[in-house]
């Protein structure tokens, strides 16, 4: 199983814990957690500016990131269905990817329901149906 864990539930999985942090601990036991360099950079920039997270904190976060994703470099076209364009990238990766599922808090994803072959589901329904 590939999953793609959206920037705001790993946000969410890394300071506040709950639901989110179940979903990455179910994923790892699993499948692959697939990742992206856009995913990463999304992750560190909101760390540090909307939750002040101290940059040795960041840093940790993403060394133990990078020991258990896989990362992809997208290969795909950018999609052009999604109002805000930081979704289209998460889109892209999916397609790119193979992802069985993308697992978001982004209600403009979850609307979608799927892309292509990617469920888009959010973390409380990953962790019913898996």
């Amino acid at each position: 199983m590939k999953v793609l864990v959206d920037t705001n539930v790993l946000i969410s999985a890394f300071v506040f814990g709950g639901n989110a942090e179940r979903v990455l601990e179910k994923v790892l036991a699993l499948g692959d957690v697939v990742c992206s360099v856009f995913i990463l950079d999304e992750l560190t920039r909101v760390l540090t500016k909307k939750f002040a997270v101290p940059a040795e904190k960041v840093t940790r976060i993403l060394d133990t990131l990078n020991q258990i994703v896989v990362m992809i470099e997208p290969n795909s076209p950018l999609p052009d269905v999604c109002r805000d364009p930081d979704d289209s990238n998460i889109l892209q990766l999916a397609a790119s990817s193979n992802a069985d599922f993308i697992v978001t808090g982004d209600k403009d994803l979850l609307t979608l329901g799927a892309f292509g072959r990617t469920q888009i589901v959010s973390p409380a329904t990953f962790l019913q149906m898996t």
